[in-house]
């Protein structure tokens, strides 16, 4: 099916749908409903193999899993992290950590994004321990108490992105 007949089946926008498509907009439930009856996918169908019931408490990713996105206008564009969080106040800073900085951990309401600019991080997530290093990304439940900490001989930089509702 084309995306002008699916939209025009399920009554919304062709660019609405264009958005849903790309990642870009989560659709409310009577949207989503409406696309898989234009789609005519059985419901069970659809849903099946999803797992609703045990998310990841955290997304992290390396540096070589980040995919470069072809036919960019102005150079090379790379695709890093797309999260859909509505109605969220939203936080962007630049987080120089200097050697040795340890911190005892901390809680924050709403959701954390960190990627590194520059050296090596080791943060603290509840339990665990992800070592973090120029070109990784980390986005968690700021809930859960972490801490990030430099045991490197230099400075390390992140940006912080920090959504609130």
């Amino acid at each position: 099916m084309k995306l002008q007949e699916v939209a025009g089946s399920a009554g919304i926008s062709k660019g609405l749908l264009s958005r849903i498509e790309n990642g870009r907009t989560v659709p409310s439930l009577p949207v989503l409903l409406a696309l898989i009856q234009a789609l005519k996918v059985p419901m069970d169908t659809f849903f099946e193999g999803i797992d609703v019931a045990s998310p990841a408490p955290y997304v992290h990713r390396k540096a070589f899993e980040y995919a470069p996105s072809e036919g960019a206008a102005a150079g090379l564009h790379q695709h890093i992290l797309s999260q859909n969080v509505l109605n969220v106040a939203l936080e962007a800073s630049i987080l120089t950590l200097p050697p040795g900085s340890p911190r005892e951990p901390a809680t924050t309401e709403g959701y954390e994004f960190k990627y590194v600019l520059k050296g090596e991080v080791e943060y603290r997530l509840g339990d665990d321990t992800v070592l973090l290093q120029t070109g990784d990304s980390l986005f968690f439940n700021g809930q859960i108490p972490h801490a990030p900490v430099n045991r490197s001989t230099e400075p390390a930089s992140l940006l912080v992105i920090l959504l609130g509702g």
